[in-house]
This record gives C-alpha cells, structure tokens and sequence, in this order.
C-alpha cells in the first residue's frame, strides 16, 4: 500500500482480470471485465453483492465482570465442524440483525445457514439458552423457539446464557451423521472499515456514499470458477487513498492500480489479483 503504481510489484500487468475505471474511490459493482480464462482473455461480467452491516456497542462485559464496551462482530468465518458437515467451515457470515432479545443473529453468505441465539430451542425445552448453527431462518418477532419448528433441531449448539456475543471459540455439540459429537468451532472476525466519499461524481451532484466493507463476488468464467461466491472484506487503503479488499478465505485481492506496469501508459483499472497491493 505504499507503492504508487504497479501496487503488486512485479513489473507486469499479470492478473485475474481487470476493469479500466478513472474512479479510485468505488468499485463498479457490475460492469465488463477482462478475465484471464485458461488460454485467453474474456469479456465477463462480473457482480458484487453488497453485504449491509451492522455495528453494535455493548454496555457491559458480564464475563469479565467489568464495565467495558465491546463490538458485537460483523463478519465472521467458521472452522472446526467435523467430516459430515464439513461444507460449514470457511462459510462466511455477515451480521444480519437482531433478533426479539436483542441478541445478533448471522446469515452465510453464500448458503441459507444461520447462527443465533434462542432463549428455549421448543416449547417443552427448560428454559436453556443456547447459541445455534441452523439451515433455518430465525424468526425475529418469537420469543423462544425461533425456527418455529417445534423442536430442537439444527446442526449445532453450543450452551450460553450471554445473547449479547457469540462465543469465538468453545465446544459445540454438532450431528454428525448418525451420532452428535463435542467439536471445538473457531469463529474469525473480520475488521471492517466504513468510508463515506464526499462527493458522487458519476452523478454529477453532491452527496455522501458509502465504500463497501463486505462484497460478495459472481460471474467468473469457468476457469476461475473458484473466484465465484468469494466473500472480500475491506482491509484499508492504499497510497492513492482507494480502497483495497482481500477475500476472507483466500489470498485473493481487488484493488486499484494507476499503472499496472512501469512500462505501461497510464491506464487506471480495478484489479482481482493473488497478489496483495
């Protein structure tokens, strides 16, 4: 991010594809790009899906005992779920919102899976609160029961009498097949920064927006089908003040570059590339 053109450093306009843009302070979320597809480049059109986010602030730190603020986690990335439901891990998941608690609830990404907090998983369950990973959506206005199934059932869950914040990394009882097993389930967090442009100039008219902190890519060709459902974070900045993303599960990055090459004429682009700007 300190460089000024050529952010890769490797003296060539060697990428997965690109897309010549004079505006450094949004990425065009569908618009044709070159795409480099096994054995030639491609017009493809490219999407991001913009993730909204939320950001929320706690009073107090029951755990520890002591007054503090702590952010509930926007963006988190899964591990640890065992051989049966291994399609979980590396699932990203964005903060949806919260449900009748108040507790935060997340949705993946890319598949109907969710995580959330429920008071009594059914209406015969003693009341034991739990933290849950289910394929169904919960139900923002119930009390307790919140897939509304009338049973508890779902992938995981893990014991939790806090609805304020989901255990980063603990024991979960998960099915597994034919039986449920203690697993210990890790959940990345994402750090995201917001930024607001002070003036659209595509539009030609004054007004605040909005840099997207979460995107999730579609349309790649065949060859670089694994770009596809790829979920990319805003990790900051570089030099030219343009915001940079880096996928959260892989070494997969898109930024904007004045000049990809010292030798090239100034040709500004948005870039997806394995390299870090």
């Amino acid at each position: 991010v300190t460089r000024e053109m050529d952010l890769d450093a490797d003296g060539a306009c060697d990428y997965h594809a690109r897309t010549n843009s004079s505006d450094p302070t949004s990425l065009p979320l569908r618009t044709t790009w070159r795409m480099y597809c096994g054995v030639e480049w491609q017009d493809v059109v490219l999407s991001f899906e913009v993730h909204n986010l939320e950001q929320h602030h706690g009073e107090h730190d029951h755990e520890h005992g002591e007054d503090s603020t702590h952010e509930v986690a926007s963006v988190l990335t899964l591990s640890g779920a065992c051989q049966e439901k291994a399609y979980l891990n590396s699932l990203v998941f964005i903060r949806e919102g919260t449900t009748l608690s108040g507790a935060p609830f997340y949705k993946s990404t890319t598949m109907e899976q969710y995580i959330y907090w429920d008071p009594a998983c059914a209406p015969s369950d003693n009341p034991s609160p739990r933290w849950i990973i289910d394929a169904g959506r919960p139900n923002v206005t119930r009390e307790m029961d919140l897939d509304a199934d009338g049973a508890c059932d779902y992938h995981a869950r893990t014991n939790s009498s806090d609805p304020t914040s989901l255990p980063l990394r603990t024991t979960w009882r998960m099915y597994c097949g034919v039986e449920w097993q203690d697993v210990v389930l890790s959940f990345e967090v994402h750090n995201l920064e917001q930024h607001h442009g002070e003036h659209d100039h595509e539009h030609g008219e004054d007004s605040t927006h909005e840099v997207a902190s979460v995107l999730t890519l579609s349309g790649a060709c065949e060859e670089k089908a694994y770009l596809n459902s790829l979920a990319f974070s805003r990790e900051g900045t570089t030099l030219s003040g343009a915001p940079f993303y880096k996928s959260t599960t892989m070494e997969q990055y898109i930024y904007w570059d004045p000049a990809c090459a010292p030798s090239d004429n100034p040709s500004p682009r948005w870039i997806i590339d394995a390299g870090r700007p």
